[in-house]
């Protein structure tokens, strides 16, 4: 009789090592499993996040611009911040065979928020031809280097390089008024050459 209760025991014993074997299999495969799928994950979550920086640093060398006149899709587009004009006219379908290009400096940097107009040649109407000159003929205070504002009514070159040291400093010019802003142009300065500046 008591051989046959310790024949017993040693079967439930044999049966629990049995199940506890299963059992640590089991979970040794699950573990091997997920150990295995975790290096994906990491993957899929690392590259979605270079995507998201990558589109975040794009963005941030972006600037929008307004092209218009005589360009085949005149409107506002989004370009890298490095671009030149011949960018911005590549942006806007490319100039009309209309387009005065010897108006522009194809190679002039561009700022976000600027317009940038293709002027007509003088075969399309006189207004608009006047107006292309008029331009043309005006002093960009947004680009112009210090010669050329020097060139100005009452800027000299010492007032100019304060204009080319404000718009390093505090960005480009928003309005012709800012130019007061500078050290040394009054009201009374401004208005003798409002006429002979622009912004674009």
């Amino acid at each position: 009789m008591l051989r046959k209760e310790q024949d017993y025991e040693y079967f439930i014993i044999i049966i629990l090592c049995f199940l506890v074997l299963v059992g640590a299999s089991y979970l040794f495969y699950n573990y091997l499993q997920m150990d295995a799928e975790i290096p994906e994950i990491e993957s899929v979550e690392s590259g979605y996040s270079s995507v998201v920086e990558e589109g975040e640093v794009s963005s941030e060398d972006k600037i929008v611009i307004h092209v218009g006149g005589a360009v085949k899709n005149p409107g506002v587009y989004m370009i890298s911040s490095d671009s030149r004009a011949h960018n911005a006219l590549e942006a806007a379908g490319g100039p009309l065979p209309s387009a005065s290009l010897d108006a522009l400096n194809l190679a002039a940097p561009l700022y976000d928020g600027q317009k940038l107009v293709v002027p007509f040649t003088a075969d399309e109407g006189a207004g608009i031809t006047k107006d292309s000159s008029q331009s043309s003929n005006l002093i960009n205070i947004n680009q112009a280097d210090v010669g050329d504002l020097a060139e100005l009514p009452g800027i000299g070159p010492a007032i100019g390089e304060r204009i080319v040291s404000y718009r390093e400093e505090e960005g480009h010019f928003e309005n012709l008024e800012d130019i007061m802003n500078v050290q040394g142009i009054g009201i009374k300065t401004y208005e003798g050459l409002e006429d002979q500046i622009t912004l674009y």
